[in-house]
Parts: structure tokens; C-alpha cells; sequence
């Protein structure tokens, strides 16, 4: 392998993989980048570019701040019951869930009893 690179000028776009190893080492090497890149570009889209979008283009108008910081609260321990699940997680995302749950129907009962009176 060194032989071949020291014979010539080493010039990484010049250099042919397959003559410096052998075809069998030249394939598991490509297959180990390829797993290597798809592995971590996957990473990166997990921790940078959101999942879900809590709001949209026409935002329902009784969801508030609080509401949404819940909603947050919420997928997030999601995920976090997801990777380690337990039984205090599950009944801490049960709780939250219900919450979020409640805070909604509350929500949406006041506007709809402003709305009507207007």
C-alpha cells in the first residue's frame, strides 16, 4: 500500500483505491463510509430539523403560550420515554398528556363562550 504512494506524488484525486488495496479491502472500506456518513448525516437531521411544527399557517386562536410550552413538554418526554422506557416516565407522559388535554378543552370552551357573546 505505502509502496504505491510513495512511488508517485500523492494526489488524493489522482489515486485509484483499488490500487492501493485490494478489491475486497476497497469495497468494505467504501461500505464502512457510506454507513459512516448515512450514520451521522441521520444524526444531525435528529438533532437539528424539527419533527413536528406546533404552529401553522391559520394557528388556532385559544392555543397560547402556556399551552404550546406544554405541548413541548409533552414531546418531549415522549421521546424520552421512547429511549428509556419506565414506569415513571410513562405516568409522567400520562400526566402531562392529560393536561395538555385538559388545558385544551378549557381553552377552546372559553373562546367559543367569548366568541358566541360577541
Amino acid at each position: 500500500m505505502s509502496s504505491i504512494l510513495r512511488s508517485r506524488a500523492y494526489q488524493p484525486d489522482q489515486v485509484n483505491v483499488t490500487e492501493v488495496m485490494e478489491p475486497n479491502e476497497a469495497e468494505m472500506f467504501t461500505d464502512h463510509c457510506i454507513v459512516s456518513f448515512e450514520f451521522a448525516s441521520l444524526a444531525g437531521v435528529a438533532d437539528y430539523i424539527p419533527k413536528k411544527k406546533l404552529k401553522g399557517r391559520n394557528p388556532l386562536p385559544w392555543i397560547n403560550g402556556s399551552i404550546l410550552t406544554l405541548l413541548k413538554k409533552k414531546e418531549s418526554m415522549r421521546e424520552k420515554l421512547i429511549l428509556s422506557a419506565s414506569s415513571f416516565l410513562r405516568a409522567k407522559f400520562k400526566d402531562l398528556r392529560s393536561e395538555v388535554k385538559r388545558m385544551l378543552c378549557e381553552a377552546r370552551d372559553s373562546f367559543s363562550r367569548e366568541w358566541s357573546r360577541n
